[in-house]
């Protein structure tokens, strides 16, 4: 009788994890964690980064296409254009921007622009962001284009 409960005790100890092998793999699996989530965060932002690069180019590109058709940047003179990333996409500056410029300004990516006169017949473009999305630390990309066309980033 004694050999049958020793078995049954074997055979019964087998089937699940002591709870040292449990911690183990919990540790495991936190350092794993801990080490992926700063790698995550770094692709996201080079993700928002490429993003407004890439509005950046287009938003220059239709400003001197509405500038050959029309002799001035768009908005001209006076208050400038203002979309946030927390604004609603039914602003009314969103629409403006994409009657003039025939470019819809994402909302909700994280990125805020800002289309402005530069005081001499050119345009100040800024796309920024509330964290680093480059990897020299910096949270926007930014432009002026003269009445000659010339771009000069900053």
């Amino acid at each position: 009788m004694s050999d049958d409960y020793r078995r049954a005790a074997e055979v019964k100890g087998s089937r699940g994890f002591t709870l040292i092998e449990l911690m183990v793999v919990i540790a495991i699996l936190g350092v794993l964690a801990a080490s992926a989530f700063p790698t995550y965060r770094t692709f996201r932002r080079r993700a928002v980064g490429a993003e407004a690069t890439t509005i950046m180019k287009q938003l220059v590109n239709a400003e001197i296409m509405y500038f050959l058709q029309n002799d001035k940047y768009f908005p001209g003179p006076g208050p400038g254009i203002a979309v946030f990333s927390n604004d609603p996409p039914n602003k009314p500056e969103i629409q403006q921007v994409q009657d003039a410029l025939n470019i819809k300004l994402p909302v909700r990516h994280f990125l805020d622009f800002q289309l402005s006169d530069d005081g001499s017949g050119g345009v100040i473009i800024r796309i920024d962001a509330s964290f680093p999305i480059f990897k020299d630390g910096s949270s926007g990309i930014h432009a002026i284009v003269d009445k000659e066309g010339n771009v000069t980033f900053f």
